[in-house]
């Protein structure tokens, strides 16, 4: 079946530099892309490049912050509405400033604290959490490690996550004072009943 997204249908054609108009360039490598795909969702590209800077004579916009992998996700995601790897870069959403794709990254970390519990698939989204500045979504990602602490304090599996030996030490502790504070409040509980 025959696609009828046209941003879609442009994006083989900018892969092969087809009939593009604007060059996204970061660290030497070069991104063809179409204006009429970029400027609508990127009003920052299309300020520099209309706005009578050197981009507008040259048609050609360069990302000094990032890795031409995230300017890779970012024009995949301008094409797609999604993007399929995982990035290494943080606060991409904000970076670019697409509502859009901080959704994304919402929807993309909601699908996994909504299946069947996975330590292994957690850790894959934290950086997914990260890439996006929302205080909501970080709590919420600190109080999912801190309910499956077990998971990833464990010295018989150490977690990527805290593969730092400080970190995991620290959080070792926390744990064992966490159990003691529970175990207190149950019994103090017990005692409140007994009364």
């Amino acid at each position: 079946m025959a696609t009828t997204n046209p941003q879609l249908m442009q994006y083989e054609p900018a892969q092969q530099e087809q009939y593009t108009d604007l060059v996204l360039e970061c660290r030497g490598t070069k991104f063809p892309v179409h204006r009429v795909i970029v400027y609508p969702q990127v009003p920052a590209i299309k300020a520099s490049c209309e706005g009578g800077f050197k981009e507008t004579s040259t048609r050609a916009y360069s990302f000094v912050s990032v890795e031409p992998s995230t300017v890779g996700l970012l024009v995949e995601y301008l094409y797609t509405g999604n993007y399929s790897k995982k990035t290494e870069e943080r606060d991409n959403g904000d970076y670019f400033d697409i509502q859009p794709l901080r959704d994304l990254v919402h929807v993309k970390v909601n699908e996994v604290l909504t299946t069947p519990w996975s330590p292994a698939r957690f850790v894959d989204v934290i950086d997914v959490a990260f890439q996006v500045n929302d205080e909501t979504l970080h709590n919420l990602m600190v109080t999912t490690v801190l309910n499956h602490l077990d998971d990833f304090i464990h010295p018989d599996r150490p977690s990527e996550l805290f593969s730092d030996e400080l970190c995991y030490r620290v959080l070792k502790s926390l744990e064992d004072d966490l159990k003691v504070a529970r175990e207190k409040v149950q019994g103090l509980a017990l005692e409140l009943q007994k009364a």
